[in-house]
């Protein structure tokens, strides 16, 4: 799917006049991949006119975006600075028609567009005065380049199992990432209100916090309803009983996340599941069952 991020390009005589651009930035602590730009066009006022562009994969954080766009439009950007993030819920009467979830989303949404001014008005040398709450708020953690630790991405479910994997993993000294994945129709289920994976994401966010770990969200919706919803109804139309964990497994948990993420080098790829792997002679990785065969997943790998 294109996505399409204005570019504003204005022609001025005055050096003065330019416009100032951010780069596109994701916004952490969203269940749905957000990203945010912001741009600044010279008005006749001394000031700019705060242009709010960006992308979302699930259809709520697409409508909290254009809200958020149309209520930065109609503000200067000193009281747009001004506004407190956590009561911009209540600023626009959406506090109780949201999640807990999706209210603190559409704070961090605001954090990222008041940073994004912020870094945009002290690049062109003007002062800058900011909320203190915002300015501590959005932190951008420096990536560690001279680090030699092998790279994992770690499948974080929000459950105990995934959960001690990852703190096995970071105990071992491995560079981790964790990535939980989105493989249920939000867009579908968005009007019941409570976002069915909300607690599960929240887990992961705590786990990551107290592990120290960056924790990424991968949307693989489409992907689980073309290869695992589909064949798990064919097969019950054919008085067949469908197995969707391991089709779900092998297509899109090692399938298509793996298509996501090949590009950016990671040397392993771990996950939570009950099993064992043992090294034979020539040095070939075997799947075997798990001492405890209650426990054992491995015939769902």
């Amino acid at each position: 799917k294109e996505v399409f991020v204005p570019n504003y390009d204005l022609i001025s005589n005055n050096n003065n006049d330019k416009v100032l651009v951010s780069s596109l930035q994701r916004v952490p602590g969203c269940v749905a991949n957000v990203n945010i730009k912001t741009t600044l066009i010279p008005n006749n006022t001394n000031d700019y006119d705060i242009r709010v562009d960006g992308e979302a994969d699930a259809l709520l954080s697409r409508g909290l975006l254009a809200v958020l766009s149309e209520t930065f439009y109609k503000l200067s950007t000193e009281e747009a600075l001004a506004l407190e993030p956590n009561s911009f819920a209540d600023k626009l009467g959406l506090r109780h028609a949201l999640s807990v979830g999706r209210n603190d989303g559409l704070a961090n949404m605001c954090r990222i567009v008041q940073s994004q001014i912020q870094t945009a008005l002290s690049s062109s040398g003007e002062e800058v005065i900011i909320n203190d709450e915002t300015k501590n708020e959005v932190v951008k953690k420096e990536e560690d380049n001279s680090s030699q630790r092998p790279t994992v991405a770690v499948l974080l479910s929000g459950g105990v199992d995934s959960a001690v994997a990852l703190n096995l993993l970071k105990q071992q000294g491995y560079d981790i990432t964790a990535f939980y994945l989105k493989i249920w129709l939000e867009d579908e289920l968005s009007h019941l209100g409570q976002c069915p994976w909300e607690d599960d994401f929240n887990m992961c966010e705590a786990i990551c916090a107290q592990a120290d770990v960056p924790l990424e969200t991968i949307s693989l919706q489409e992907q689980y309803k073309d290869r695992v919803i589909s064949y798990t109804i064919d097969e019950s139309k054919r008085g067949r009983t469908p197995n969707p964990d391991i089709m779900c497994n092998s297509r899109v948990k090692f399938g298509c996340f793996y298509d996501v993420i090949h590009s950016r080098g990671f040397q392993h790829i771990a996950s939570g599941h009950y099993a064992q792997l043992l090294t034979d002679d020539d040095g070939h990785k075997k799947l075997v069952r798990a001492p405890d065969p209650v426990k054992d997943q491995s015939y769902f790998l």
